[in-house]
């Protein structure tokens, strides 16, 4: 009977929790990990920058060194253009192998070789490094 009624208060303490509909990971699960929740953020060269636009429902990242800019949208594809006219804040840096993610929608995973974003209802996204990118 004890174990019912903490796991009924432990439910409605976590059902009272605002959880925030952006949340980035920096480093690994344990008490030396620092979370941030941010709408944009950056790899560790600060090459690449990331934003999501929630009004949109559209995830985009750019390198600095040639503007390029590759973007998914939650219900279709994935593109390319040039970032002209687009704003990319540095943000907290996304270390290499965490994750950020919008519930549901997108997921980024920072790794060495780039940055892969991609919609997680259509699997559409990409990858984006210094020389170049891949649309999937």
């Amino acid at each position: 009977m004890k174990r019912l009624v903490l796991i009924a208060l432990a439910g409605a303490l976590l059902a009272g929790l605002a959880v925030p509909a952006v949340a980035g990971v920096a480093g690994s699960a344990g008490p030396a990990a620092s979370v941030w929740n941010s709408s944009w953020f950056r790899s560790p060269t600060g090459n690449i920058r990331c934003r999501y636009w929630p009004g949109d429902l559209l995830l985009a990242c750019t390198t600095l060194n040639n503007r390029r800019l590759t973007g998914v949208t939650l219900n279709g594809g994935s593109f390319v253009r040039q970032s002209h006219g687009y704003s990319f804040p540095g943000g907290p840096v996304l270390t290499y192998g965490d994750s950020w993610s919008v519930r549901g929608r997108f997921r980024c995973v920072s790794r060495y070789n780039g940055m892969t974003c991609e919609s997680l209802r259509t699997g559409s996204g990409f990858l984006i490094h210094r020389t170049g990118y891949r649309l999937f």
